[in-house]
């Protein structure tokens, strides 16, 4: 049984009743309006194999109970307010594919259970406030193609152990304050040419809280167009930067088609709001340090674009 309400404007709680289809495999509420906590109904959904909540405004903490349900595959949280620390009982999850976390609040160090998790393939967690050092267990994790930890605040040795990973496609670290022994030179000089850091860190080694904003534009970039500065369109002559700077005046060439799915005066609005989250972004990622926004206003200025939205998509339901 499969409940797929992704793209719908949905908005408000969500419904703890929920919790009651036992039979669920799939749950989609990705890319609404809704907010507030997880029910703890949805606890008893043991069957559940997929559970998406990306692109709401979910908050609280991740609740441990999470961990209850042993059949889930994919778990999709990305681009909510979640807070606190990553609940240990994730590590409960044996058959756990993919885990997405990026673009919270979420805090403390990330728990070993999670490197204890076998089965998993795909591991995001950036665009959090994680600290501390990456454990060396990350290396028994066969499985594992995809890990991006960026902008965060990990810090020590980037463990060998990762070089364990044969199945290892992308890697993603930039942001933090990690060291590598006798390749961090080479490493940032790369992430620089692909396009993942400010172009001052890898030519130069400059480090500075506008290269952290520089990352960000990037980040934004990646979410609203679905593209990453490795995808084989683009070279050294033209990067994602590039690719949207020269379309810009045509957002619905650029913006990920799933944001583009509904009708009428809605989807102007998004077309409007992921132009200017666009147009933010490029802001972030300007050549000159002392020409990008501070951070302080990327914030302020998202926030604004949110609620802005939010009471353009309340008046066409009133």
């Amino acid at each position: 049984m499969v409940l797929n309400l992704s793209n719908m404007g949905l908005k408000g709680y969500m419904a703890p009743e929920l919790g009651n289809l036992s039979y669920l495999a799939e749950l989609d509420l990705s890319n609404n309006n809704f907010h507030g906590k997880i029910p703890n109904e949805l606890r008893g959904l043991h069957r559940l194999k997929l559970l998406n909540l990306s692109y709401n405004g979910f908050s609280g903490d991740i609740p441990p109970w999470i961990g209850d349900l042993s059949e889930l595959q994919h778990l999709g949280l990305q681009s909510n307010s979640f807070g606190g620390s990553v609940p240990i009982e994730v590590g409960q999850l044996h058959q756990l594919k993919t885990l997405n976390i990026a673009i919270n609040e979420l805090s403390g160090r990330i728990p070993v259970e999670v490197f204890n998790i076998s089965s998993l393939e795909v591991l995001i967690l950036a665009g959090n406030w994680f600290s501390g050092e990456i454990s060396k267990a990350i290396g028994d994790l066969p499985k594992l193609k995809v890990v991006d930890l960026r902008l965060n605040q990990l810090s020590g040795m980037i463990p060998r152990e990762i070089g364990n990973l044969t199945n290892l496609r992308e890697l993603y670290i930039s942001q933090n304050s990690m060291e590598e022994e006798g390749q961090s030179k080479t490493h940032t000089n790369t992430l620089a040419t692909l396009g993942y850091i400010a172009p001052e860190y890898g030519s130069k080694g400059i480090i500075s809280t506008r290269g952290d904003v520089y990352s960000y534009g990037i980040l934004m970039l990646e979410m609203f167009t679905r593209k990453k500065p490795t995808d084989d369109m683009f070279t050294t002559e033209l990067n994602l930067k590039g690719w949207v700077t020269n379309l810009m005046p045509h957002a619905t060439e650029i913006v990920d088609s799933n944001l583009l799915q509904e009708e009428g005066q809605q989807i102007d609005d998004i077309i409007t709001y992921s132009s200017t989250i666009l147009e933010l972004a490029l802001n972030c990622c300007a050549d000159l340090p002392e020409a990008r926004i501070n951070m302080i206003d990327v914030v302020a200025s998202l926030n604004k674009i949110k609620m802005a939205f939010m009471q353009k998509t309340r008046a066409r339901t009133m």
